[in-house]
């Protein structure tokens, strides 16, 4: 998979991006003003990043810039996201920046690629009102959306509490410990697991469920289900009763 991508980028170069590409958009991205000093902002940022699920790839304070990314894997091909922050004059006395957070996919026509803009901004609203610490971080909740799912959603089972990371069979504790940012997310949303651990949510989208089957059955020989959609578990132990993509499709 790797190989056609990197050939598709060589053909479309004008699709593909990089981290100089983000960078290059400053003033393009979406920007929100924190009524915080930039000392605060830096010191919450980090965490953000990784509760979202970047890589916090390094931050500079004299160059009011932080780089975040998700490497190309078998659940995505990548994006890269540059942070811009600076202070703000204010007449009043409280001290307040902006933050520009600029997103791009690395393969542009990647339609199932997160916009990370919203979901830092609100991150760090989060965080700069003290209810998350750089070690331990959460994504702001979001309100939920008028969006509706556009497949049928299989019933909620009897399986296990919507709210216990302990009962999903399979992850391990990186799974479980990003679960929460998940029960915290806008619906249309859905949780996937597969047989090898490996778990991948989408949140705010009416197909939340057949785009992150669509990505968990992107790594060869994953058997991929639904867990949680929205805020019902739907496992089932029976793994003939379980809902996957064609079983999805087919109602």
């Amino acid at each position: 998979m790797w190989i056609s991508l990197l050939f598709a980028c060589i053909a479309l170069l004008s699709g593909c991006s990089t981290m100089a590409t983000s960078i290059a958009a400053k003033g393009s991205g979406t920007s929100r003003v924190y009524t915080a000093s930039t000392e605060q902002v830096w010191a919450v940022l980090p965490g953000v990043v990784r509760a979202s699920g970047l890589d916090y790839v390094n931050g500079d304070k004299q160059q009011g810039m932080a780089l975040a990314q998700r490497s190309i894997s078998a659940f995505s091909y990548g994006e890269n996201v540059a942070i811009f922050v600076s202070p703000v004059q204010s007449p009043s006395k409280a001290s307040q920046t902006r933050v520009e957070v600029v997103s791009k996919r690395t393969f542009a026509p990647n339609i199932l690629a997160t916009n990370w803009e919203s979901v830092l901004l609100d991150g760090l609203a989060t965080a700069l009102a003290g209810r998350m610490t750089d070690t331990a971080a959460a994504v702001a909740p979001t309100p939920s959306s008028p969006l509706q799912h556009r497949d049928k959603v299989p019933p909620p089972s009897a399986y296990a509490p919507i709210d216990d990371a302990q009962a999903i069979p399979y992850i391990g504790d990186k799974g479980r410990a990003r679960y929460p940012l998940y029960l915290k997310a806008a619906t249309p949303k859905a949780f996937v697991i597969n047989q090898r651990g490996g778990w991948r949510w989408i949140a705010n989208d009416s197909d939340a469920m057949r785009k992150t089957l669509a990505i968990c059955l992107a790594d060869p020989g994953a058997r991929c289900w639904l867990y949680a959609v929205d805020d019902q578990v739907v496992w089932q132990e029976d793994e003939s009763k379980r809902t996957s993509l064609p079983e999805l499709l087919l109602h």
